[in-house]
C-alpha cells in the first residue's frame, strides 16, 4: 500500500475529503474499492465515518458542514452518476447498499435484524455473504435514510475512555451495476465502495471494562489483530511475489 498523508488534529474532515488518497478511491470507477477507520477506542472513529449526529450538533447547516466520509461518499457517487448520463445518453445503472455489523464475531444485518443464516461463501461472484439483504436507492437521501436506519442498530455502550463507543464493526457497502453502448458494443462494469468503521482496540485497565463489555474487548482485539495479520501477508505478497494463505479463516 501507498502511505498519502499524515493528518494534524486540527485538520478538518474536508480536508481529509481533499486528499490525494481518498481522492484517488474516489476516481476508481469500475474496480473495488474500501475505505476503513483504524484506530484506539474514543479516537474519532465513527465520527470521521458518519459525521456528528442530530444530538451532537443540532444545528442542521452547521451540522452539514461537519458531515463525514460516508454522507460525502454519497454525494460524490449520486453527482458523478447523474453527470455521466447526462453525458451518455446510453448509459443505465442500478446502485444498491446493504449494511453489515461484526459483533462478537457473527455477522448481523443491520437492514433486517431478523435476518438469520448470514455466511460468508466464496463461488463465482467472489466473497460476498448469504442471505445478506439489499436495498436499491437512487439519491443520497435515500443513501443518508439506509445508513441511519442500520446505525440505529448497533451494538454500542459507554466504557470509561468513550461514552458511545462501539461494540462492533460495520460495513457500508454501495453496489453500482451499469451498462452503455459505444460503437455497437454494450459495456458493462460492476464496482463496489466499502466504507468500514472497526471497533477501537482496548485495554480493559484504561476502559475499565467488566461482565459483557470486556468479553467484546476480547473479540474486538482479536479480530483486529487478524486484520493486521491479513495486511502483512498481503504486503509480502506484493513484495516477493509467492503466493501465501491469508489467515482470514480465524475471524470474520
Amino acid at each position: 500500500f501507498c502511505f498519502f498523508f499524515f493528518f494534524q488534529a486540527e485538520d478538518g474532515i474536508r480536508d481529509v475529503e481533499r486528499s490525494r488518497g481518498l481522492g484517488d478511491v474516489y476516481k476508481r470507477q469500475g474496480y473495488n474499492a474500501t475505505v476503513f477507520a483504524y484506530g484506539q477506542t474514543g479516537a474519532g472513529k465513527t465520527y470521521t465515518i458518519q459525521g456528528p449526529t442530530i444530538e451532537q450538533v443540532p444545528d442542521d447547516r452547521e451540522r452539514h458542514k461537519l458531515r463525514g466520509i460516508m454522507p460525502r461518499t454519497f454525494e460524490y457517487i449520486i453527482r458523478s452518476l447523474k453527470a455521466r448520463t447526462k453525458g451518455d445518453s446510453s448509459m443505465e445503472y442500478i446502485l444498491k447498499c446493504s449494511y453489515i455489523e461484526i459483533y462478537q464475531e457473527q455477522l448481523i444485518d443491520l437492514l433486517n435484524t431478523q435476518a438469520e443464516g448470514l455466511r460468508l461463501r466464496e463461488d463465482i461472484r467472489g466473497v460476498h455473504i448469504e442471505n445478506l439483504s439489499e436495498e436499491t436507492v437512487e439519491s443520497e437521501e435515500d443513501l443518508a435514510e439506509v445508513l441511519r436506519r442500520g446505525s440505529l442498530n448497533r451494538h454500542m455502550a459507554a466504557t470509561s475512555m468513550n461514552a458511545e463507543s462501539s461494540r462492533s464493526h460495520s460495513v457500508f457497502v454501495i453496489s453500482l451495476e451499469a451498462k452503455s453502448k459505444r460503437d455497437g458494443l454494450v459495456n458493462f462494469f460492476y464496482s463496489k465502495f466499502i466504507v468500514i468503521d472497526l471497533a477501537g482496540s482496548e485495554r480493559q485497565k484504561a476502559t475499565e471494562a467488566v461482565g459483557e463489555r470486556i468479553k467484546e474487548a476480547g473479540k474486538i482485539n482479536k479480530s483486529l489483530s487478524v486484520l493486521g495479520n491479513v495486511i502483512n501477508s498481503l504486503v509480502d505478497i506484493a513484495v516477493s511475489y509467492t503466493h501465501l494463505t491469508l489467515p482470514t479463516i480465524c475471524s470474520v
